[in-house]
């Protein structure tokens, strides 16, 4: 099967360039793992949360051109990243036609069809890879076309695979590029190379790197002439480069740890606290903000119907962690928290679905991250004592607020790389 090149001579730029590639934002079957191609589904809050986070990476940054995906998920994005004004629409981008396959999850169809793969088994009734690749093309040659910095707004498995035909390397490479709904990537013509990270709330911000080529640099299975053994050896060490990369890139993206970019606006803040919680808590739940001091009012930033509250990351604190807590946690938390010792006449339950960041020996510079748990409080603190207090082994531990020594119960649902 062919591969469409990276650039041909009527498209050949005269100097560097860059595509910068962003995911759409999480929608309702992005989370479940349903295949969504040409179903136009709007953003969840959470996704929306993220999409400005991208406007504050990008920062105003000006690009030649900007395209997007014709799709609302992926025009969402855009626009709330900022470049809504700018951007035009562009039906190449649009997603994989995944035909009957559509709206189904991947072990729903391996069902009928055992170990099946997109990538390698395709789709009945869409689009076949080689069409996808060819949409993938048209777009390089258009931004390449542009002479300068390009931006795309689409979805994951049509810039995987316009990734794979940007680095010269056959489309179904693709599936090596994963991109999740938090992940942005850059490519730009140089020698392939994980040349440089940054991260935005705990996820690697990527960059694919290749040398920019010309029809004379093409990988060998992209042309027809012969050649030297010098020249093999280095387009199968060029072509190994990239695929190393992808493959580090995905380890990055699974185990990378960092300080997280906390919500700031009352929009960012009500979407961070509802992550915090399964969603038929967290629908009708209240929604407060931190007091501005110890002690101080809590700021109510959404009227829920049910008696559960949910709270946003803490102000000034390194990392990220909303929670969800019923009356009884809540006010035995704002309590201990104020310095008041607290009293409470039975159970109380917290949800922490994005986890927490733990020391185990007391020190901030040796801190892992504790996966999603709830957490439990109880009038008996006696019920507690026998319970494990190292919360690096697994299993459920028991620990207190800083500067209070009324326990609470850690129980972990999953580690957090599982």
């Amino acid at each position: 099967m062919s591969s469409p090149t990276i650039l041909d001579a009527k498209h050949k730029p005269t100097k560097p360039m860059q595509l910068w590639l962003v995911r759409h934002g999480e929608t309702e079957w992005s989370t479940t793992g349903q295949h969504t191609g040409r179903t136009d589904l709007p953003l969840t809050l959470e996704g929306k949360f993220h999409a400005r986070q991208i406007a504050g990476f990008l920062n105003g940054r000006g690009f030649a051109l900007v395209l997007t995906s014709p799709l609302e998920r992926a025009r969402e994005t855009c626009r709330l990243a900022g470049y809504g004004e700018r951007a035009i629409i562009d039906a190449n981008l649009r997603e994989w036609d995944y035909g009957e396959y559509e709206g189904r999850t991947t072990p729903e169809i391996q069902i009928a069809q055992p170990g099946w793969s997109l990538w390698r088994d395709g789709v009945i009734g869409g689009e076949c890879i080689e069409q996808v690749a060819a949409r993938a093309q048209n777009v390089i040659d258009r931004a390449v076309a542009s002479s300068g910095d390009a931006l795309l707004f689409a979805h994951g498995h049509i810039l995987r695979v316009l990734t794979a035909c940007w680095l010269g390397l056959p489309p179904e490479t693709g599936r090596l590029f994963v991109l999740g709904t938090k992940v942005q990537i850059k490519t730009q013509p140089r020698e392939a190379e994980v040349s440089s990270r940054r991260f935005l709330r705990g996820i690697p911000l990527a960059t694919w790197s290749s040398r920019g080529r010309t029809p004379d640099s093409t990988p060998e299975y992209l042309r027809k002439r012969r050649k030297t053994k010098k020249e093999k050896h280095m387009i199968r060490t060029n072509v190994w480069m990239n695929l190393l990369t992808s493959v580090l890139l995905t380890a990055v993206t699974a185990f990378a740890q960092s300080s997280d970019r906390l919500p700031v606006t009352d929009a960012e803040k009500i979407a961070d606290a509802l992550r915090a919680g399964p969603a038929f808590i967290t629908k009708d739940a209240t929604v407060l903000d931190w007091p501005s001091a110890p002690g101080g009012e809590y700021r109510l930033l959404r009227k829920g119907s049910n008696e559960w509250t949910c709270l946003p990351a803490i102000p000034g604190y390194p990392h990220d962690e909303p929670g969800c807590f019923d009356p009884i946690f809540l006010r035995w938390m704002q309590d201990s928290l104020a310095g008041r010792t607290p009293h409470i006449d039975r159970i109380g339950i917290s949800y922490m679905y994005f986890g927490a960041w733990q020391s185990k020996d007391g020190s901030s510079g040796h801190e892992f991250h504790v996966g999603p748990h709830l957490m439990i409080v109880s009038p008996r603190q006696d019920d507690f004592q026998g319970f494990n207090r190292d919360p690096s082994n697994g299993m459920p531990y028991v620990a207190h607020l800083p500067h209070r020594t009324e326990l609470y119960l850690v129980m972990p649902a999953r580690q957090w790389d599982e």
